[in-house]
């Protein structure tokens, strides 16, 4: 149900009594989940309703778009074909979920437009976790995915509304791990908001690596600007990556051109704007 309210007395499922009345008590008896108070409103006010909780909307400054769980699409991928074009939120999220069963070896995948997968921002998300919560593509915890060894060419274009906040990961970022001979290249992260506490929660002796891009890097980062927000209770935490491991995995690690501008919050040491640790 939608009413669009100017002044005066609106009753339907619920009542709404003028403006004024709206503020402060009365706006938070009215249980809604977003309120923005001026003492002179323009243009119209609108209070939605599709459960039992209304929401108060002005269009004139902002508009609520309400939220919706994305389902990820897998259909997009096959084993054979080199190249494979991508353009929803469905399907990045569907990237995530193939990351389980297939590396990506020999394979490029490339953003064709932005994604949103949260309309929200970091602070919003801080407050009140977003319905689609991200699983790092590739190895994310122990007996979990595959380590990404494709290429991932964002094309320049801007993936926001990141959420993960998790205790079960130890590889942490937009991608878990990037494998010898893997690339994520020439991308922008805005909006974002990664959060670990997998070692506190486990009490274990192994770490919880972070980093917008990657948690762990075998392969390469090149030209990729991020001012995603980072909170790692552990230690091992890079604004681009959180650790980058050449030797044990026949890797050759590098990053360049990479522009880290956001927040870090860490539990330990090993950290770093771009880099975590190389060991």
């Amino acid at each position: 149900r939608v009413i669009a309210l100017t002044s005066g007395t609106v009753t339907g499922d619920y009542e709404v009594k003028g403006l004024e009345q709206l503020k402060g008590d009365n706006a938070k008896a009215l249980q809604l989940d977003w309120y923005h108070q001026t003492s002179n409103p323009t243009g119209y006010w609108v209070v939605e309703s599709d459960t039992a909780t209304p929401v108060l909307c002005e269009f004139a400054g902002y508009t609520r778009e309400r939220e919706t769980a994305i389902e990820p699409d897998t259909s997009w991928y096959n084993t054979t074909d080199k190249d494979f074009h991508i353009d929803t939120a469905a399907e990045l999220l569907g990237l995530s979920e193939l990351s389980r069963d297939y590396d990506f070896s020999g394979q490029n995948i490339y953003l064709d437009a932005d994604i949103v997968l949260n309309n929200k921002t970091v602070e919003q998300m801080k407050n009140k976790a977003p319905l689609n919560v991200w699983t790092p593509i590739g190895f994310y915890a122990e007996g979990t995915g595959q380590e990404f060894k494709g290429t991932f060419n964002g094309q320049g274009n801007t993936i926001s509304g990141i959420y993960t906040v998790t205790n079960e990961q130890s590889h942490v970022g937009l991608f878990g791990t990037i494998g010898a001979g893997g690339k994520v290249e020439n991308l922008k992260l805005t909006e974002s908001y990664f959060a670990n506490s997998y070692q506190t929660s486990k009490n274990a002796t192994n770490y919880a690596y972070m980093g917008s891009v990657a948690g762990v890097l075998y392969g390469t980062i090149d030209s990729v600007y991020s001012e995603a927000t980072l909170n790692n209770a552990s230690q091992y935490t890079g604004g681009i990556a959180g650790v980058m491991l050449g030797a044990a995995n026949d890797g050759e690690y590098v990053i360049t051109n990479c522009w880290y501008n956001g927040e870090t919050t860490i539990g330990s040491n090993k950290s770093g704007g771009i880099i975590g640790a190389v060991n």
